[in-house]
Parts: C-alpha cells; structure tokens; sequence
C-alpha cells in the first residue's frame, strides 16, 4: 500500500515536444528544492547525504535505461522538509528511452480496459502506445505536491497527450498549478479532467462508443460529483447512454452492499427516473425477484429510495418521486405485501 502518482504518456510525443516540457521541468525541480542521496566520505567514513536535485548522467544504481540513456533529472524528496520517499525521474532523451509512434492516441484510451469490456487486441494496443513515468510511492511527503506540479505542467504543454492519476485531489491539484504558475514564465492551465466542459470535450474525441465514453467520464473526472455534474452529465449524454451506463454499474452489484449505495447516490445525483432504476438493482445473485427474501429485500430498497431522495442534497427528488412513481409502486405492491414507508 501506499500513495502514488502516475503519468501516463502517448508515445506520439515528439522528442521536440519532449525537449521543451524538460527544460520548464528543471524550473520547478530547481524551486520545489528537490533532492536525491549520494554517498560521501567524510573523515575516511562513508556516509549518504542528501544533495540537491539536478540536471546530471543518472547513476546507474537507480535504473537501468536503454542504450546508456541517463540523461535527467532524478529524486526523492525535498531538502525543505528533509523528508524521502521513492524515487521519481524525468529523460532528457524520452523518445529515445521510449520510443515514438505518431498514430499513439490520446492516454485516456489505455484506462478503457479498467472500466468497461474491451477486447484483448484493443487493450493491448492502447497500451503499447502509451508510457508512464513518476509511479512510484510519493507517501504523500512535501515533494508529492513538486512531482504533481510537473505532471500538470505535461499535461498542459502537450494537449492530449498526457493523463495524470494515483492519489491526488482537485485541491491539491489546484494549488501545484498555483504554486508553479508563480515561477514559470507562461502559465498552466489547470488538468482537462478537473474540468467538466474540457474533460468532455477530450473525451468526446475519441474514437469509442458513447457507453465508453460515459464511462471514462465519469470515473476520472476530478471533481465533486454534485448537482452541477449531475446535470452536466445529463444534458451531455442522452438518456440511452446514461441508462447503458448504470446498467453496467448494477450488473453483479447486488442490493445491500456498500458499492451499490454508492452507486445509488450516483444515479440520482444524474437521473430521477425510478422506474428505470428498479429495473437495473440485483436482488440476489439468482434474480428471483419474487421470493420472500428478495421481496424484503426490495422493501428496503424502496425504503433507502424514499430517504435518498428526501435527503437535501438530493435535490428534492422526495417530489418527483410523488408525482411520477406512484402507479408503478402499485402495480408491484402484489409481490412485496405492505411496504413499511418512513414517517414523513
């Protein structure tokens, strides 16, 4: 266990590209104060130091590249707080290390197989069109906020080109691009998916289905998932896709567990159609929806429905379920007996 942050790649980077993100990198690198261990003799005693971060011929304990290719910039940590963790590294050379492929799409496409089905071939094309760099544990020391300051930096100087993740905030993200705006010459822009309309825009680019993209959307947009997101993800995405969506978040996500809840806020932070959503939520793993334990079982669940959606920060769907579900309550009132509502 521990805490990360990964910055993936597409190979179309030129090393042209590369050369100008790697001399903006060393500005930060320089004013984050990173730093990295060398050994020293002190009085005949050999001892590890730490010793500022520079532009250097990498020692080859760290990391065996290709091609003798050590040109970059190394650490671990900062000498402002002293604190290590693992270490990070940027090439000089990265098309050299990496190599080049100017049909390699945009990053996003590699996370595709984490999140929806795709076949073997895709995936493994997807991924060998991309490289990750950083990746290894940060622990959330001071340097943490350095390295995700450079990731943006990528991300913002080679449009599409570049996606960050691992365990990081909006807020953190927010202040690394504050902190290197003070020292760069032109400034960043905040990361694509801290922001809805360019996230969507991106994503909207690709060449995938829309369940495909609802998906990506969803899962890796940075942000708080609330009535703005909600709404934006209604209007953006027709009803079909929103629908194929939670269709694939239900599917093996049985009623009762904590995943499901989750999912359950989800969908009423984007939709307000019950019935829709009866039809997605497992009972059990057999389906039988008219036994005696998935009929208790779907009593709670049109119990929980009636607190979701009188909860405020539901946004007053306690309403719209009044109004619009009513008759299909009824209708399956035959199979449930009595349903034990809350008090209002």
């Amino acid at each position: 266990m521990g805490i990360f942050i990964f910055t993936h790649l597409s190979k179309s980077i030129t090393q042209e590209e590369w050369k100008n993100v790697y001399e903006e990198s060393l500005i930060l690198v320089d004013k984050f104060n990173f730093c990295t261990n060398v050994k020293k003799s002190i009085n005949n005693i050999e001892v590890i130091c730490l010793e500022k971060t520079k532009d250097t011929i990498l020692d080859k304990r760290w990391i065996i590249f290709k091609n003798n290719n050590r040109h970059g910039w190394i650490t671990i940590g900062d000498l402002d707080s002293r604190r290590t963790a693992e270490d990070q590294y940027m090439l000089q050379n990265h098309v050299g290390e990496y190599g080049y492929d100017k049909d390699a799409g945009d990053p996003l496409l590699s996370k595709l197989c984490e999140i929806s089905k795709i076949s073997d071939k895709d995936e493994k094309k997807y991924n060998d069109q991309i490289c990750t760099i950083f990746g290894n544990k940060t622990q959330g020391e001071p340097y943490h906020l350095g390295i995700l300051a450079i990731a943006c930096l990528l991300e913002s100087r080679l449009k599409g080109k570049v996606f960050t993740e691992g365990d990081i905030t909006r807020g953190q993200v927010a202040k690394a691009v504050e902190i290197a705006n003070d020292f760069l010459k032109k400034p960043i822009d905040i990361p694509d998916r801290c922001d809805l309309k360019k996230f969507y825009e991106r994503i909207n680019k690709l060449d995938i289905t829309n369940i495909q993209k609802i998906h990506l959307f969803i899962s890796y947009y940075l942000g708080k998932k609330d009535k703005e997101f909600g709404d934006f993800v209604s209007h953006n995405f027709d009803e079909v896709t929103i629908h194929g969506y939670f269709k694939d978040v239900f599917l093996n996500n049985y009623y009762g567990t904590s995943y499901c809840t989750d999912s359950l806020k989800l969908y009423f932070t984007i939709s307000n159609s019950i019935e829709k959503l009866c039809e997605l939520i497992n009972f059990s793993e057999e389906n039988k929806d008219k036994t005696k334990e998935n009929c208790l079982k779907f009593r709670l669940f049109l119990r929980k429905v009636l607190i979701f959606t009188r909860t405020p920060c539901v946004y007053g769907l306690w309403t719209i379920f009044q109004q619009n579900t009513t008759a299909w309550v009824t209708k399956h009132l035959c199979c449930i007996g009595s349903i034990p509502f809350a008090k209002r």
